[in-house]
């Protein structure tokens, strides 16, 4: 189990907590923000094997769903969130945690995708950061902790 657990502006640099061995070769649950607008946000388990693609992802906030995206943004840096890339067997399943606080009034306080198999996954863990592309982005951390290694 990888965990990214934290609050502040990072919510605008990291993209995502993973395993990566290869650009073809890896698996990341990330969060994700689509569109020309950037309205919409999606958690999404992406695992990439020998360069094939495949993804789960649910929608967390967006126009059609009905969430401010910019209320969104300001709960995950003021109050905080934990992103989780799990695994069970040969299944690997995302989930975002709101440390107590709701997407919408009444809402759950976690979401998940539904599992994706991966027959060999490999690589270190790693986190995602910045944009996907030629781009660069660079990322701050004050503190990296490592819990538990199984």
């Amino acid at each position: 189990m990888l965990v990214l657990d934290g609050s502040g502006s990072m919510w605008g640099q990291i993209d995502g907590v993973g395993r990566y061995a290869d650009v073809e070769n890896f698996v990341i649950a990330r969060l994700y923000r689509q569109g020309n607008s950037n309205d919409d946000m999606h958690l999404q388990l992406l695992a990439v094997s020998n360069g094939n693609e495949t993804k789960q992802a649910v929608q967390i906030a967006g126009d059609l769903r009905g969430y401010d995206l910019e209320q969104l943004l300001k709960d995950f840096e003021e109050k905080g969130a934990e992103l989780t890339l799990s695994k069970r067997g040969r299944e690997y399943q995302a989930s975002l945690s709101m440390n107590g606080w709701t997407l919408q009034a009444d809402g759950p306080e976690s979401v998940e995708t539904d599992p994706v198999t991966v027959l060999r996954s490999m690589g270190d863990p790693v986190l995602f950061s910045g944009t996907w592309g030629s781009e660069q982005t660079i990322s701050e951390f004050n503190r990296i902790e490592i819990l538990e290694v199984e």
